[in-house]
């Protein structure tokens, strides 16, 4: 551990002081799109593909949620939209707390452009960290929030809620890894700004004019040559 970081942080108080000291704990959340441009590439692992087979459809992912980002960018709005493979569930727009090593693997599922904002600008903006819950706990709280005349906390409830079923007891939904956080309405990045755009190191250039202010640009590839 950073000898002279970890004693900065410590002299800045409480919660800095403990994440210096506990380094699963990150002060960030992350967005990142899209899902969907990433099917492809799954399948192409899936199907035994050869390195360069699989990094032909990474490109061609990569452009897909390059547009993706641009347009966020452009409208200065995160749009909120039904979870993957939850139908039904309140439009929310999902983030995860992961560690950076742990982004790098979240982006391989959900695209390698990501808005990296503090949890406290988050949290302001009412979004919050999801439950993980037992299937029966899950259905429960899923019925209620569901059912006409649910009130606005129970729907609340039900949107911030996952069911966790681990490995050897049923199908396996363990996302527990991701840390969920979710905000249940679009996220408007003049109100919540992000602290860092994630984008692979190709794209960094042409994202750049469309940053805010003291945006910091990540280069996920170069980070995981970098070990992290």
């Amino acid at each position: 551990m950073a000898l002279l970081h970890t004693f900065e942080a410590m002299a800045r108080g409480g919660v800095p002081g403990i994440q210096a000291l506990h380094r699963d704990f990150s002060p960030f959340v992350a967005h990142f799109t899209s899902f969907k441009a990433m099917i492809p590439v799954q399948d192409c692992v899936k199907s035994s593909g050869t390195p360069k087979a699989v990094a032909k459809a990474l490109k061609i992912a990569d452009t897909q949620s390059f547009q993706c980002a641009k347009a966020i960018l452009e409208t200065r709005t995160i749009r909120a939209s039904t979870p993957s493979a939850k139908d039904g569930l309140p439009r929310c727009v999902c983030l995860s707390e992961s560690t950076l090593p742990g982004l790098v693997a979240h982006a391989e599922r959900y695209g390698r452009f990501g808005f990296v904002f503090r949890k406290t600008d988050v949290f302001k903006a009412k979004g919050r960290p999801c439950l993980y819950l037992a299937e029966n706990l899950y259905t429960h709280v899923d019925s209620a929030g569901e059912r006409e005349g649910a009130s606005a906390l129970e729907q609340e409830l039900r949107g911030l809620s996952n069911m966790l079923c681990l490995p050897g007891f049923g199908k396996v939904q363990d996302y527990t890894h991701e840390r969920e956080w979710r905000v249940l309405s679009d996220v408007r990045l003049d109100e919540t700004r992000p602290v860092a755009v994630v984008s692979p190191s190709g794209f960094v250039a042409p994202l750049r004019p469309l940053l805010q202010e003291n945006t910091v640009q990540v280069p996920i590839d170069v980070f995981f040559e970098w070990g992290i």
